[in-house]
């Protein structure tokens, strides 16, 4: 797994220099996705040609890399910062270019960290602080939208 710069959110980098293993086919790019802190995105189209700009257009070069967004997500109830409509345009970026990924975070507590607290609640967490159930459940029922190819056999 290879990730960029400026939190795994930049891989324009790797357009003119891309990564090379000694071992073919075990490159794997994950860039990371986070809602805008100033400019939101006007509409769709807006967030779709920023994120293949930053790393979408890695799903076209060849030889071909796979994408995994190693990292992605929003509070429990998508009402912060005004990021819903951004977390609904990503769940559809991620489905429409068949993209692997993993939410962030699974958690329902807060591991130790710069602005963390170990096990206080994490709003962000997809679990209870008990790790029984679902906290955040319009997040599930948005990544459960996202389409999954069928399995090869």
């Amino acid at each position: 797994m290879v990730e960029g710069p400026q939190y795994s959110t930049d891989f324009t980098g790797f357009a003119k220099l891309p990564v090379v293993l000694k071992v073919p086919h075990r490159l794997v790019y994950s860039p990371h996705a986070y809602a805008p802190t100033e400019q939101q995105f006007q509409d769709y189209d807006a967030l779709r040609q920023a994120y293949d700009a930053r790393a979408g257009y890695l799903l076209h070069t060849a030889p071909a890399v796979p994408l995994w967004v190693g990292e992605f997500g929003s509070c429990q109830t998508l009402d912060c910062r005004g990021n819903s409509q951004w977390f609904r345009w990503f769940i559809q970026y991620l489905g429409e270019n068949n993209l692997s990924w993993s939410y962030w975070p699974l958690n329902g507590t807060q591991s130790s960290g710069q602005g963390r607290k170990y096990d206080a609640v994490e709003t962000y967490g997809l679990l209870t602080p008990d790790y029984q159930h679902i906290a955040a459940p319009k997040i599930v029922e948005l990544l459960r939208t996202i389409e999954t190819p069928p399995r090869r056999r």
